[in-house]
């Protein structure tokens, strides 16, 4: 089907010339294929852009930032379009598509690669698998690239080699004047090379590509889960909670656990992770959560590259090979995709979630039993509805994530903006919420408040007894704090994500986007407050 060029763009033919040998392929609303491109991963989002610009370059992506700055055009950048408020779109915009970049460039020093941001997670980690490689990656396969670099990154090699952004040495970026440069440290792009790493996606420009530095692939890993009766729940998770606290930096082992609303208001918990290690060395490392109340179901599985051994209270489900992407795939699944709704993240579906992490004092480890105490409270006093899938997930930090990488032991010179005081605590909390949409009379999902409400009331809970403080900003939520929606209240949104990472990053947005074309509902304003932004305000909370 020949492409449909809106009366505000150039021919094709010129399309060619301007952008490079790939022609720039255009969908708007009377295509036929218009409602496939337009659709979010959230249900909750049904907006109609003008335009879907499906870029496959760096010349691509510089043509469209060019012609929307110059014709005053609003967008959005999309990767994979699982921004958890709907904000990669919106009705009446351009958006630009990085879908379609796809191409990894292996170095020929065999450490390093150039990503694009289009690659979804399942795809990349298979290709670097097949080539001896791993990258830590995010615990949904359907989850592309780009947006999950920009926010930091968890995922289940988190203890073993850090967030995604700490693989990350160089970017190249499209500015929103049109500029393309190679962000990297001790250049002169360091600045924005550290915001984009943990800023939140969408402020600074269009990245095109990321050099990664390439691990190699282990020769063995274990998965393991675990599942306990709802009677222990309580005292499993504190167990837990203690354990995480306590684990050696050193030991390569992340796991995660899921409390969810069960029937008869109980809280069920499953726990999920990694050992980058044997299948042995794995048991001795949770050795302590096997003791009294023992989990009812127990599956510890190893994979030796080319085959699997199997340990814990199950036969072998399989004696095939299973490759590594595969079998931490598995365990991502338990901690992240809702029991009993299908295709889990990686479906279509309405959904809303939050983040929070732990108030922790290690010489105080109560602190912890009190928060298990207050989760499992508010998962037991919901009711439970098949149609509705609410839990939270307790998602392992530490070991090498607190490491943070810098240039030098200047602290001006770090390589991230993962807040420091994040990287100190031993896991975080995803609150969540999913569910199919039952439309009303009128339209309307008569379900949406409820379980928008359901995850606002939990955190809040948390919050009011000063269990919890912060928030992933991979995990974005436009309700976590009042009024969101004016000047005064986003300070104090992205203050919570951001912490004292807040200021840098709003110089940076002065420097690179001083006319703030890159903005949306959570955007960072200007430090000037010019452009509609709203001046920084130390110490504003």
């Amino acid at each position: 089907m020949p492409n449909k060029t809106p009366s505000s763009l150039p021919s094709l033919a010129s399309l060619d010339v301007q952008c490079d040998t790939q022609c720039l392929e255009f969908i708007v609303p009377d295509e036929a294929a218009y409602d496939h491109w337009r659709l979010t991963p959230n249900e909750r989002f049904d907006y109609r852009p003008n335009v879907i610009a499906k870029c496959q370059s760096r010349s691509h992506v510089k043509w469209c930032v060019d012609h929307c700055r110059e014709n005053g055009l609003k967008f959005r950048v999309r990767a994979g379009g699982h921004h958890q408020e709907g904000m990669s779109s919106a009705d009446g915009v351009w958006i630009i598509d990085l879908s379609c970049m796809k191409t990894v460039e292996y170095l020929d020093d065999g450490k390093h690669a150039w990503i694009p941001p289009g690659m979804r997670l399942k795809d990349l980690s298979e290709e670097l698998e097949k080539r001896g490689f791993l990258i830590p990656v995010g615990i949904c396969d359907s989850v592309f690239l780009g947006g999950l670099v920009a926010g930091g990154g968890w995922g289940l090699s988190n203890r073993r080699y850090g967030y995604t952004c700490d693989s990350v040495v160089a970017a190249e970026v499209v500015l929103p004047n049109g500029d393309i440069v190679i962000a990297e440290p001790g250049a002169a792009h360091h600045d924005l090379l550290r915001a984009i790493l943990g800023g939140g996606g969408g402020n600074f420009g269009v990245v095109t590509r990321f050099k990664f530095i390439l691990h190699p692939l282990v020769d063995r890993l274990t998965k393991i889960e675990m599942t306990w009766d709802p009677g222990h729940t309580r005292e499993a998770a504190r167990k837990w909670a203690r354990f995480q606290a306590q684990l050696d930096a050193n030991t390569a082992l992340t796991l995660g656990g899921k409390i969810s609303v069960g029937e008869r208001h109980t809280a069920i918990l499953q726990m999920s992770g990694v050992y980058y290690g044997a299948l042995a060395d794995a048991k001795r490392a949770i050795a302590e959560l096997l003791t009294d109340p023992r989990p009812r179901e127990i599956e510890c599985v190893e994979v030796q590259r080319a085959r699997q051994v199997q340990g814990g209270d199950s036969a072998p489900s399989s004696t095939a090979d299973t490759p590594c992407t595969k079998m931490v795939s598995r365990a991502a699944q338990v901690l992240n995709s809702p029991n009993g709704l299908d295709d889990g993240c990686n479906g279509r579906h309405a959904f809303k979630v939050s983040s929070a992490f732990p108030i922790f004092d290690p010489r105080a480890p109560q602190q912890l039993d009190a928060l298990i105490d207050a989760v499992v409270r508010y998962i037991e006093g919901s009711s439970h509805d098949p149609c509705l899938f609410n839990y939270v997930s307790l998602l392992g930090c530490g070991g090498e994530a607190q490491r943070e990488r810098c240039v030098s032991a200047d602290a001006g010179a770090r390589l991230t903006c993962v807040p420091p005081t994040f990287r100190e605590r031993p896991f975080m909390l995803k609150f969540q919420a999913w569910w199919h949409p039952k439309p009303g009379p009128d339209g309307v999902d008569i379900l949406d408040t409820h379980q928008v409400d359901w995850v606002r009331r939990f955190r809040a809970t948390l919050a009011e007894q000063k269990l919890i403080d912060g928030a992933f900003i991979n995990f974005q939520d436009v309700t976590l704090m009042p009024n969101s929606e004016t000047a005064e209240g986003r300070l104090a949104l992205l203050r919570v994500y951001h912490e004292t990472e807040l200021e840098f990053l709003m110089q940076v947005k002065e420097r690179f986007d001083p006319h703030n074309s890159f903005s949306f509902g959570m955007s960072l304003p200007l430090a000037s407050g010019g452009a509609s932004g709203t001046q920084v305000r130390p110490g504003l909370r």
